[in-house]
């Protein structure tokens, strides 16, 4: 079992020639399982033969963004995807299933459940942090009276709060990519929703360096 956190690319040694359950379809989910499939179309066209491994969407309602993978007019790669109800429970390498089927051939379960934001170099307890924090609590699950029981804060951190993360970066500008308060610095692939992953690599190449930057960067 594994967090969609430590996806990097779909011929990771983790993902590839095997077979993945991906659990959750927002933006994270759906592009895993997209690239896992589009890399298994092309590696049988390239050697002629299709791979046994299966690829599994698991998940309570079609993707949002980007195409339904039971969707007729879909791509070819999408129909190497196995769609799934979601998961009622998980037993060491086998899925029960709502509908009460199981999954019992997995090698890998990856669960894209989303993620925190959490910036710990940027110390809450200064400037401009502390008047401008990037980053607010989530709110308690309806269900739960409290927090649930978590590791102690980072050092340095104001609170445990802070130690969290939340669910967004807050002060941004209206590209949302750079600090309003000091726009010398830059926040990449904080969109919601996106497909974090391919934006992220593009980003990382360096093509924000042909942007426009803002009148207020300090030289």
């Amino acid at each position: 079992m594994v967090h969609s956190c430590v996806y990097m690319c779909p011929s990771d040694t983790i993902f590839h020639e095997k077979t993945v359950a991906v659990i959750g379809i927002g933006p994270s989910g759906y592009d895993i399982v997209r690239e896992l499939a589009m890399l298994r179309e092309q590696e049988a066209a390239t050697r002629g033969v299709v791979s046994r491994k299966k690829l599994y969407s698991v998940a309570s309602h079609p993707a949002t963004m980007g195409w339904d993978f039971n969707d007729p007019a879909a791509p070819s790669w999408a129909k190497l995807i196995t769609t799934v109800p979601r998961f009622k429970s998980v037993q060491g390498g086998l899925i029960r299933l709502v509908d009460g089927r199981t999954l019992e051939d997995l090698d890998v379960l990856c669960f894209a459940t989303g993620y925190l934001y959490t910036f710990p170099f940027c110390n809450p307890a200064d400037e401009p942090w502390s008047a401008h924090p990037l980053t607010r609590p989530p709110p308690t699950p309806p269900t739960s009276s409290s927090p649930p029981d978590l590791p102690s804060p980072a050092a340095g951190a104001a609170s445990l709060d802070d130690f969290l993360g939340g669910f967004r970066v807050h002060h941004l500008d209206q590209t949302q990519m750079f600090y309003y308060p000091d726009p010398s610095l830059a926040f990449l692939v904080t969109q919601q929703p996106s497909d974090p992953i391919s934006p992220g690599r593009v980003s990382s190449q360096g093509h924000c360096g042909q942007m426009v930057r803002p009148q207020a960067v300090r030289a």
